[in-house]
């Protein structure tokens, strides 16, 4: 990283200028899965150098978090059948509308809808709308990376949930703690 034309090393960076990394989610089922990734990350061995770790349980705590000099990834679950983590940086366009892109397989850059995540309900603002309000306030961090973890969820299994998250969903937290961990590494 750059400062006033110098190389500093990640190691004695301001806790500020760490990257900030919140999982959104509960400690119930499924939903927690973004808390899940938080926690692995935590463990991680340079975990105090990689960035700072916040857990949200309504998408509205993040706007306590946020900074705009702060590269912000937020981790939540998305029920997909998909096998990675999807990996969005989110922006607004010269008109002001949310955006997300992607690199597809082949490394090309495409655009896409703000994905439908599961951690909204009719009692709070759902991450899109936190975005907006964010963006509108001028918060909005300047670099934003939504990590989507594909979560697959049945009739059988919404019913009799567990209180930690099931081991068929267990892979994407894994892959999600593998990627985030990468990316931090190389910030």
């Amino acid at each position: 990283m750059k400062e006033s034309g110098d190389h500093q090393s990640i190691s004695t960076l301001p806790q500020n200028a760490l990257p900030l990394v919140i999982g959104i989610g509960s400690s119930h089922g499924d939903d927690c899965v973004g808390w899940e990734v938080v926690d692995r990350l935590i463990l991680q061995p340079d975990s105090k150098r990689l960035g700072v770790f916040r857990k949200a349980a309504v998408p509205h705590d993040i706007l306590d978090w946020f900074d705009c000099g702060r590269t912000t990834h937020i981790v939540d679950a998305i029920i997909s059948n998909a096998d990675q983590p999807l990996r969005l940086t989110v922006a607004h366009n010269l008109q002001g509308d949310l955006i997300a892109s992607f690199m597809d397989e082949s490394g090309v850059e495409r655009t896409c809808g703000f994905p439908r995540l599961q951690s909204n309900s009719t009692h709070q603002f759902d991450l899109l709308s936190v975005l907006q309000l964010s963006h509108a306030l001028g918060t909005m961090p300047a670099e934003l990376v939504l990590w989507a973890l594909p979560i697959c969820l049945s009739k059988i299994e919404v019913d009799y949930q567990p209180t930690r998250v099931r081991l068929a969903n267990k892979h994407a937290v894994l892959q999600g703690v593998r990627r985030i961990t990468q990316e931090l590494s190389h910030a």
